[in-house]
């Protein structure tokens, strides 16, 4: 892929979590510079959904990421995060949420995570968990439909459960599942996780699939080193 389909693929899936308006070569031209008119980035567009990155619900409608978009858009992010992270200014309310974890008050670092990133979030230590409210996830979801709500409800019921059988994530940079992954069995949800403290805490971030990557994945980042 060229750097000019990149940059538009990456800018079409961050405008989309933005805004969560469908995506057209006329939004893109009128919001973006990419040099070129709107019948070329309908050519880019076009020939990316051909290759599985967007979806249209209707022929004449604007398109929609799908979850190789979103892998390929927090590819790009784990890239910039990395890049800008020495330059980055250190966050009042992240170093906050630090100093509750380096003091092991766990329930409200996780309550901290959830308000920060308007997710829902959950942490394990030595099997105990804490749960941020499950209502920080369910008003972003944007699902209409009663019977796909429920089924959503259902599956995070099972996320503490998942997790306890995961035992712990043992890996310190944050990992990404976008959809179906082993903790939840949504299509509708994503999940930023990984481990904090040299491995004794385990911190899980859920959100819908237009959850705010860039944000979560740099929180994860800033964690890891609170003090630089």
């Amino acid at each position: 892929m060229n750097e000019r389909t990149s940059l538009i693929l990456e800018t079409a899936v961050r405008d989309f979590i933005e805004t969560g308006k469908p995506i057209t070569s006329e939004r893109l031209y009128d919001e973006y510079q990419f040099g070129i008119k709107p019948a070329m980035i309908r050519i880019e567009l076009g020939d990316l959904s051909d290759a599985g990155y967007f979806f249209q619900t209707h022929p004449s409608g604007g398109r929609y990421p799908t979850d190789k978009a979103y892998q390929f858009y927090v590819d790009r992010v784990r890239e910039h995060t990395e890049a800008a992270r020495a330059k980055a200014p250190l966050p009042t309310k992240p170093r906050a949420m630090a100093h509750e974890l380096a003091a092991g008050e766990l329930q409200g670092f996780v309550d901290g995570v959830s308000d920060y990133l308007d997710a829902w979030a959950v942490g394990m230590q030595a099997g105990e968990l804490y749960t941020s409210h499950l209502s920080a996830l369910l008003e972003r979801l944007g699902v209409s439909d009663a019977h796909e709500l429920v089924d959503i409800v259902r599956d995070c019921e099972l996320l503490p459960e998942r997790i306890r059988a995961s035992q712990s994530m043992t890996n310190a940079a944050p990992q990404v599942f976008i959809g179906r992954s082993p903790f939840t069995r949504s299509e509708h949800l994503s999940i930023v996780a990984g481990s904090l403290t040299d491995g004794e805490f385990s911190l899980f971030i859920v959100g819908p699939k237009r959850m705010d990557y860039e944000k979560s994945i740099s929180l994860f980042n800033f964690f890891a080193n609170p003090e630089r």
